[in-house]
């Protein structure tokens, strides 16, 4: 053979279509970029879903939470104060000394105007029962129904 004429061997035809097909492989379609967008997207929607929910069940959780702060603080109150000291006018002083920071909130103090009276165990003496009830309503963001808490603070006393 002459040096200027070389037939193509094997390993050159070969080494020549690989080239070609990376040059064929380099370049994405149109179709195949909105093929892949559209799958994605199917993909993807189920953990959007999850995380909506995930937020959904973050913000019930944190108004359940204010609003038991809420009622909690008066049914401490109630706890600090003598049995005495709870009458008619404790809810007209506590939504004046307390308020509801929020308005999202609303809350109501009910004293339950009448007394327990009970004969204590050794018959020696009476054991005196008030209770206080305290309601928190509210309605959060996306929902339809208003959601309560109730707590019920008891003050006793026995009386020898």
């Amino acid at each position: 053979m002459a040096a200027g004429n070389t037939m193509p061997t094997r390993e050159t035809t070969m080494a020549t279509r690989v080239h070609a097909i990376r040059i064929e492989r380099r370049a994405i379609s149109l179709t195949e970029i909105v093929v892949a967008v559209i799958f994605m997207s199917i993909a993807l929607m189920p953990l959007l879903g999850l995380l909506i929910a995930g937020h959904q069940g973050t913000a019930q959780t944190l108004h359940q939470t204010q609003a038991f702060l809420l009622a909690d603080d008066v049914v401490e109150a109630v706890g600090a104060l003598r049995y005495e000291e709870i009458d008619a006018t404790l809810a007209a002083d506590i939504a004046v000394n307390m308020p509801v920071p929020q308005p999202t909130y609303t809350r109501t103090v009910l004293v339950d105007p009448k007394e327990d009276v009970a004969d204590t165990i050794d018959k020696k003496g009476k054991f005196r029962v008030k209770s206080v009830k305290v309601k928190v309503v509210w309605l959060g963001p996306g929902e339809e129904e208003k959601r309560t808490i109730e707590l019920v603070a008891l003050k006793t006393k026995v009386d020898r």
